[in-house]
C-alpha cells in the first residue's frame, strides 16, 4: 500500500500528468489546426472549443481531432495542391488582417476574410456571406462591426451588387 501512495505522489508521475492532461492537449492542437488552410473556420473553432472540454477529456478529444484534420483539413490541402501542380501557377499565401491593437478579434478576422476573399474573386464578398463564414444568423451585428472597420479607415463599403 505504501509503494502505491508513493507512486501517486512521485514527482515523475505528477509531471506526467500535468503534461498529459495540462499542457499537451493545447499545444498539440495548435499543431493539428495546422493540418487546415488559413482561411478555413475551422481552425478558430477547434481552438476555441478545447476549454470548454473537460480536462480529463482533453487527450482523448484532441485525438479525435487530429483524426478529423489528417482526413479532412490535409486532404483539402493535397487537393489544392495538386490542383495548383496542374494549373502550373503558385499562388501567394493568404494576407493576414493587421495585428492593430484598435481592432477586436472579430474586426480581425472579419478583415482577413473579406482580405482574402477579394483576392481570390476579383469583388469584396457580400454581408450574407461574411455573415455565413462567421457563423452568423443575422447581418445586423456585422454592419455594425463593418461600420466601425469604415471608420478605421480599413475597408470602403462598395455599391450593393446583385447574386445571381
Amino acid at each position: 500500500m505504501d509503494s502505491l501512495i508513493t507512486q501517486i505522489i512521485a514527482w515523475p508521475t505528477l509531471l506526467v500528468s500535468l503534461l498529459m492532461f495540462g499542457f499537451a492537449p493545447g499545444a498539440v492542437l495548435r499543431i493539428i489546426v495546422l493540418a487546415f488552410r488559413r482561411d478555413d473556420p475551422r481552425r478558430i473553432e477547434l481552438l476555441g472549443e478545447l476549454p470548454s472540454v473537460p480536462r480529463v477529456e482533453r487527450p482523448f478529444w484532441v485525438c479525435e481531432q487530429l483524426e478529423v484534420a489528417l482526413f479532412e483539413g490535409l486532404a483539402g490541402r493535397l487537393v489544392a495542391l495538386i490542383g495548383r501542380k496542374r494549373d502550373g501557377r503558385r499562388r501567394r499565401s493568404p494576407l493576414v488582417a493587421p495585428s492593430d491593437p484598435n481592432l477586436s478579434f472579430r474586426q480581425r478576422e472579419i478583415l482577413g476574410f473579406c482580405r482574402n476573399y477579394a483576392r481570390r474573386n476579383g469583388y469584396p464578398p457580400s454581408l450574407r456571406e461574411i455573415a455565413k463564414m462567421l457563423g452568423l444568423a443575422s447581418t445586423s451585428g456585422l454592419a455594425y462591426q463593418l461600420q466601425d472597420l469604415q471608420n478605421l479607415g480599413y475597408t470602403l463599403r462598395d455599391r450593393p451588387r446583385t447574386e445571381p
